[in-house]
């Protein structure tokens, strides 16, 4: 069978998660400003996840499933509820590979894009109990949308020095500095980690790529727990 990394080439000019600036953006230096820097990664990461869409799109099959019950309309940010399931004969990288819950669960489509089995399960068991848009703001910043149900709150949080460098300090978000749908790509920010603690449980593999990543700046790695966290 064709693997899956025969048919994408890795970063495609069409694809490039950075449209081209992917030199600029590297885990041992960072010319760009704060403000700057910050737009990049969201807008990083935006790409990343719709490039795991855009895969998804043609490899699955996605299911819009009409329900009794509502969800509040800021949580209802993409296509509505969905099931999702692989298609046969299809190459899909398993970190995309629909999980029990995604194929059985009608949830909101762009909870599909994340490629960590565990963080989709837990979005979607706890998704009426979370605000979507907080999270999506978190992840893309003011590039992605501009509020159309009221304020979000934009409260960064204090940084700490001791656990915070250039490129985690005062955010709350994910960053990716290769290939979306590999799990060694991603790094979290403690600040997400610490807000959002309950997305990443059961889910080593974005600590432990964390930690490589911070190991390439000299930086402290994290040791995570749902209840505790420390760098």
């Amino acid at each position: 069978m064709i693997s899956f990394e025969q048919l994408v080439s890795p970063i495609a000019p069409e694809n490039a998660i950075l449209a081209g600036k992917t030199t600029q953006l590297n885990p041992n230096g960072f010319p760009l400003s704060s403000d700057h820097l910050l737009r990049l990664i969201h807008f990083n990461v935006f790409r990343g996840l719709i490039t795991n869409k855009a895969i998804l799109s043609g490899r699955t099959f996605q299911v819009k499933v009409e329900l009794d019950f509502v969800l509040p309309e800021s949580k209802d940010l993409c296509d509505g509820l969905t099931i999702v399931r692989s298609r046969p004969g299809q190459a899909l990288p398993k970190s995309l590979s629909p999980t029990y819950i995604q194929a059985s669960v009608a949830h909101s489509s762009w909870i599909n894009m994340f490629p960590f089995p565990e963080i989709r399960d837990n979005l979607i068991r706890s998704e009426k109990d979370f605000d979507h848009e907080d999270l999506c703001y978190d992840l893309f910043g003011e590039m992605f949308f501009t509020s159309a149900f009221g304020p979000i709150s934009t409260e960064v949080g204090a940084a700490d020095d001791e656990f915070e460098d250039d490129v985690t300090a005062r955010r709350k978000g994910l960053i990716v500095w290769g290939e979306p749908w590999d799990v060694n790509s991603w790094e979290v920010t403690p600040g997400f980690i610490r807000k959002w603690a309950w997305v990443l449980e059961n889910c080593p593999q974005l600590i432990d790529s964390t930690n490589r990543w911070r190991a390439k700046r000299d930086e402290k790695p994290l040791v995570y727990s749902v209840d505790e966290t420390t760098v």
